[in-house]
């Protein structure tokens, strides 16, 4: 995500979208600076920028609900408190934990990485000075 102002995100079950409504799970996402899962304030410490060479990576590890009375929206449950593992051939590995809403923030050098959650895997890449948001699956549940 390139912007120059503070853009809201949200996750609606499957992928992170762009917001006007200030949700109380969303993402705010500025270039060149640390995301953040509060609205932040201008020069504040949640303005914090990222260190030189590096990007950021947010995301959120969840549960998919599917079928019975929930087939008709995409229900989801966060991880809370999950080990998020990151992984590349160049910077080696790195461990953060999602929060109580299954988010985690993080910042890594630019280049290429494996991320791992519940044994899932997915790939993405940063971007220096841009934050990439990477929503992962950790299980699906059906409902009856």
């Amino acid at each position: 995500m390139n912007s120059t102002l503070w853009k809201a995100y949200t996750f609606d079950g499957i992928k992170f979208s762009p917001t006007s409504n200030n949700f109380p799970k969303t993402l705010w996402v500025r270039s060149g600076h640390f995301p953040s899962t509060a609205e932040p304030v201008p020069g504040s410490a949640s303005a914090d920028r990222l260190p030189p060479g590096t990007g950021a990576v947010a995301g959120i590890c969840y549960l998919q609900t599917t079928g019975g009375k929930t087939a008709a929206q995409n229900s989801f449950t966060p991880y809370p408190d999950e080990q998020i593992t990151f992984k590349s051939n160049t910077e080696g590995v790195s461990v953060t934990r999602t929060d109580k809403d299954g988010y985690f923030i993080e910042y890594l050098t630019a280049g290429k990485y494996e991320l791992f959650c519940r044994g899932v895997r997915t790939e993405f890449s940063i971007k220096k000075g841009e934050t990439t948001l990477v929503p992962i699956r950790g299980g699906k549940r059906m409902a009856d």
